[in-house]
Order: C-alpha cells, then structure tokens, then sequence
C-alpha cells in the first residue's frame, strides 16, 4: 500500500499518548514527502517541525502505517509537510470484526467543511460496527474529514460516547437520496469502549 493523493488518514504523535489521533487528507506526495491538509479545514492540526509522527490508513480491515517526522507547519497549522521514515509500512489486522448490527445512537456535527452544519443533531441507526468504527445512513450532506460526537444507545440502559471524523461517502442503498458514511472513531474512553466490547463479543457469538 502507498500513500496517495486523496487518501483520508489519521495522523498521531508518535512519541506521546495519543490515542485519537487527527483527520487529515494527503494531497500529494513526491519521493518520500508528504503533503497533507487538516481534514473539514477548520481545526489546525496540532503539530509542529521535527514532530515524530504515524500515519494510518485502514482499508478492508486492514490498517497501514507509516512513520514520520514533519518538516514544515503552513497556513496556522491546516497544511504539514511531513518526511516518511525510510519505507517501514506496518501492517494490523483489525482486533474487532465488524459486525452488522443495528444500533440506535444520536450524533452532533462539531467540525464540518461546510460551516452551517456545525452543530446540527440527528438520530439514526448503525448499520455495522466495530471497535473502530461504524457505517451510517444520512441525509446530511456530510464530507470526508468533518467531526462528529456520537452517543450509542446499548442494550441493558448502558451507552458509548466517542468522537469520530468522515472517513468516507458513498450513495445511500436503494437510491432514495441521502448517504452512506464510514465512520472511523478517533476518541472512545475506557468505560465506553468495554461497553461497546461486551455489546460486540455478544453479538458475536450469537
């Protein structure tokens, strides 16, 4: 796997504890650098030069990663240049099938390309899940990169909190408008994260 212009990724600090990580899109990439941009373009992306940095692309349930280190900050922090280290690619299985799954759960836009979303609700259902993320229907006309904060209303009054960003959009099934989002979950807390475990292996074994 190669990084490509285009691909929605996430990007960590890999000296620290930072487990969510932040959305990013790469635009282009030459030789060993990389060109990225904050994904939703508003949030700046927290990282400075000579930051050791991994990328992560998922893809069929397989996730790629790739270190780095930045070599430059433009426009406030919404556009990095990064440096691949070498060309180490680390290649993980998914630890949590996805499973399909219906799951009433109620979402809030807080980042979004397109600014009058910010802050719109809705409530929905799950199509699939997993313990790295979940796919969706909506009619909300979200894009790659924009955030949501996600309740998950599990079985036995429990619940999950997480935030997530738009990993990618396709066309809702059957046609009747709206769409499909992927989802990836950038930040679910210890608590929350048992809750949607014990739900998952569940459902597994039935």
């Amino acid at each position: 796997m190669e990084l490509e212009g285009g691909m929605s990724v996430s990007i960590a600090h890999a000296a620290r504890k930072d487990p969510a990580g932040h959305a990013a899109v790469v635009q282009d990439r030459a030789s060993n650098e990389i060109h990225l941009r904050a994904a939703g373009g508003s949030e700046p992306l927290p990282f400075q030069p000579s930051d050791p940095v991994r990328l992560k692309y998922s893809q069929e349930g397989i996730l790629f990663c790739w270190d780095a280190r930045i070599t430059s900050r433009e426009d406030q922090g919404r556009r990095l240049v990064a440096q691949l280290s070498g060309e180490g690619i680390t290649l993980q299985r998914r630890q949590s099938p996805r499973l399909a799954a219906s799951i009433p759960f109620s979402f809030t836009v807080i980042e979004a390309e397109e600014r009058s979303l910010i802050g719109e609700q809705a409530e929905t259902r799950t199509q699939d899940i997993s313990l790295g993320g979940m796919k969706f229907e909506t009619n909300l006309p979200l894009k790659v990169g924009d955030k949501l904060a996600l309740e998950l209303s599990l079985p036995e009054q429990t619940s999950a909190k997480a935030s997530g960003w738009v990993a990618r959009t396709e066309a809702a099934e059957g046609g009747e408008g709206g769409q499909a989002l992927g989802v990836k979950f950038l930040q679910l807390e210890a608590r929350d994260q048992l809750h949607l475990l014990r739900y998952l292996a569940k459902l597994h074994h039935r």
